[in-house]
């Protein structure tokens, strides 16, 4: 997390930092995701910081669905020092079934774990007693995690009974091993 001040060089802590990373050895292929707003710039400045860097940058083309097989076969052929795209395009390139199933049944589990511990300051009339004696009723934050457990339920049903194609390559697959996210407060709180 690079959390400066604006105009501080967030933007040249990442390119460096990915470059740094490559030449090191400590990672092959980064991945750097900006709003489209200042995609270009940030494009501009990896040339003007790293002239001979071997960058790809993507763009809305590149990801309209005829051509996004195409560009995410070069992505994870290619060799390059930096990929950049935006966060737009970042949303177009799913995840492996297998990690979801994999991520929705670590979150299930999680839940039914949650849900057990809380219930089991609850008596069997769903009831305990506080501080001071009174009796308090069942905590709606218990109802709340079971509505969540149940939605993950169905959106793991409705993956394992999606129909996949093999036509478009996953995250997983492209090679990516550094991923920096500029404007990640986007990101923050989502599923």
């Amino acid at each position: 997390l690079f959390a400066h001040q604006v105009g501080a060089g967030k933007t040249f802590e990442m390119i460096a930092s990915a470059m740094e990373a490559k030449r090191l050895g400590l990672a092959s292929k980064s991945l750097i995701v900006t709003p489209k707003a200042v995609c270009k710039q940030t494009a501009i400045e990896i040339s003007r910081l790293y002239p001979n860097a071997n960058v790809l940058v993507t763009n809305e083309k590149n990801f309209k669905p005829k051509n996004r097989q195409k560009t995410l076969s070069r992505i994870a052929n290619g060799n390059y020092d930096i990929i950049l795209m935006t966060h737009e395009n970042l949303e177009r390139v799913r995840i492996s079934k297998d990690y979801e199933v994999k991520y929705l049944n670590k979150r299930i589990e999680d839940l039914e774990n949650t849900i057990v511990k809380a219930r089991s300051n609850y008596d069997s009339f769903g009831t305990k007693k506080d501080s001071n004696g009174e009796e308090v009723a069942a905590s709606r934050t218990i109802k709340e995690l079971a509505a969540i457990e149940k939605q993950y339920r169905q959106s793991l049903k409705g993956i394992l009974n999606k129909k996949t194609t093999n036509d478009v390559y996953s995250f997983e697959e492209l090679g990516v091993d550094r991923l920096y996210i500029d404007e990640a407060h986007n990101y923050k709180n989502l599923y």
